[in-house]
Order: structure tokens, then C-alpha cells, then sequence
């Protein structure tokens, strides 16, 4: 008899422990995958061991993620996503890379003189006019690529691109929705404004196709 009761006992105790081990949140935290690469409007889906995570994007131009683990892609570079439970945090890499590439772009130095444009810029200088600077821009698309100065200044910087069928013009579009957020449009005018918000481009792709960059000033 006391041999059967101490059985039970001992089942008891048992099944205690077993219900205590599943339910213990003191196993590690577990993120898969630990990295992901995909493109502009791609997602993917994070998971982990746990449930009730909360998650963060690091850098919310880079991607967004949702309640449930679902990144979703919206600018080029690179982010870490958080999952945390509790004080505990994993993280993931993610990696979003552009669909277009081969369009040239400009140095972002407004407001510095044509003396630092001149050392900054490494591609080939093809004139030095009072308030312009042009350049080579090594791409087959750009008819020209020049800097604009007031004061000795640079206010603006001009890519004027060759005439393009629709699939270029799409992919040029593309090519600054992959790297800025769309800002709008006005008449032949689509804008674009960098993360940080320094830099606004107008890019027309009407008649004369080109893109114009000059320092962001808030409304």
C-alpha cells in the first residue's frame, strides 16, 4: 500500500514538472531566418519559437514589419529586424537590392564651391564654365550631367538624359522609387525625396527627360 501511494505521489510530481517544462519560456529565443534578401515590394516572413513576439523594423524606409513577422520591402539597403520577447532580442539582417542599376547620379553637395565639386567629383570634368560645371557621366543614357552655382555655390545638380522608349522611361522611374520616397507630382514633374530629407529630385519625363537635384526646403 505505501508503496502504491508513493507511486502516485511520484506520478503527481511528475506530471507537475512535465506541464512546468512545456509551457517554460525560459528556452532561448529562436529567429528564423537569420538573414533574407529580396527585392522592392517582395516580403518575407520571420518566425520564431515564441509566441506573442514583438517585432521592429530598424530602418522603416529600408522595410516594414507587421504584427505577425511579414517584412515588407520599400527602399534599397540594408536593415535589422527585432524580434523581442520579454527582455530577450534576436535579430535578423535584411538585405533589399534594387531591380535597376546603370543610371548615374550626382554628387549630393549643395551649398559647398566649385573648387570642392572639382576635387570631390571623379569622373571626367568637360568644362568649366562661370556658374557650370559638366561632366562625363559614363552611361550611354545621359546626353549631359552638369552642377549649377550661384554665389559660388552649388544649388543644383542636372542630368539630362537622351530620348528613351517607355520600358527605359519605366525602369528610370523605378530606379528612384527603389532609393527615394515618391514625394508627387506637378504637370511633367515626378519628385523624390531622400530619407534624411536633404535632398529633392525632379524627374520629368516629358520632351526633355532629366532629372534636377537640389537641396530639400520643407513647405
Amino acid at each position: 500500500m505505501k508503496l502504491k501511494n508513493s507511486f502516485i505521489v511520484l506520478m503527481i510530481l511528475f506530471t507537475i514538472y512535465s506541464c512546468v517544462k512545456l509551457d517554460d519560456h525560459s528556452e532561448e529565443l529562436i529567429l528564423n531566418p537569420k538573414t533574407a534578401e529580396l527585392h522592392i515590394g517582395q516580403k518575407v516572413r520571420f518566425g520564431t519559437n515564441k509566441d506573442d513576439v514583438e517585432w521592429e523594423s530598424k530602418n522603416k524606409f529600408i522595410g516594414t514589419i507587421s504584427s505577425d513577422g511579414t517584412f515588407n520591402a520599400k527602399h534599397i539597403g540594408k536593415t535589422k529586424v527585432i524580434a523581442q520577447y520579454g527582455e530577450e532580442k534576436k535579430e535578423a539582417a535584411v538585405t533589399v537590392i534594387p531591380q535597376v542599376t546603370g543610371f548615374p547620379e550626382p554628387l549630393i553637395k549643395f551649398g559647398v564651391s566649385k573648387n570642392e565639386i572639382i576635387e570631390l567629383e571623379k569622373r571626367k570634368l568637360l568644362a568649366n564654365n562661370p556658374v557650370t560645371l559638366i561632366y562625363d557621366s559614363e552611361s550611354a543614357d545621359v546626353e549631359t550631367m552638369y552642377y549649377l552655382f550661384e554665389g559660388n555655390r552649388c544649388t543644383y545638380a542636372i542630368i539630362r538624359y537622351k530620348e528613351m522608349d517607355k520600358s527605359k522611361l519605366d525602369d528610370l522611374l523605378t530606379f528612384y522609387n527603389e532609393r527615394y520616397e515618391y514625394y508627387g507630382q506637378d504637370k511633367a514633374d515626378q519628385y523624390f525625396v531622400d530619407q534624411r530629407k536633404k535632398v529633392i529630385v525632379a524627374v520629368s519625363t516629358e520632351e526633355v527627360i532629366n532629372a534636377r537635384y537640389t537641396a530639400y526646403k520643407a513647405k
